[in-house]
């Protein structure tokens, strides 16, 4: 009775370390994500400030949103696939 006390106890144990990995592993995942759309929206932002009704984006920074904005597409939907892979069949 004590032995299945005590493996009842340890399982438990690692179970509460594994689910404190897991929520460290999500929250520095998260932290790293907003940290790399933010860059992206930032220099976004800064050519997009730029522009004036009277001044119109130049062709050079036109090319360059464009280039952010389909590279932050790209990444959340990276990030998104890593976060939840494609379900696999059960066998």
């Amino acid at each position: 009775m004590i032995e299945e006390f005590l493996a009842e106890l340890k399982e438990r144990m690692r179970a509460t370390a594994s689910d404190h990995v897991e929520a460290a592993h999500v929250e520095g995942f998260e932290a790293a994500s907003e940290i790399c759309l933010h860059v992206l929206k930032a220099r976004n932002d800064r050519i997009l400030a730029s522009y004036s009704s009277t001044s119109p984006l130049s062709e050079g920074d036109q090319a360059v949103l464009a280039a952010l904005n389909e590279l932050k597409s790209e990444m959340e939907r990276d990030l998104r696939r890593y976060w939840r892979p494609p379900a696999r069949p059960v066998q």
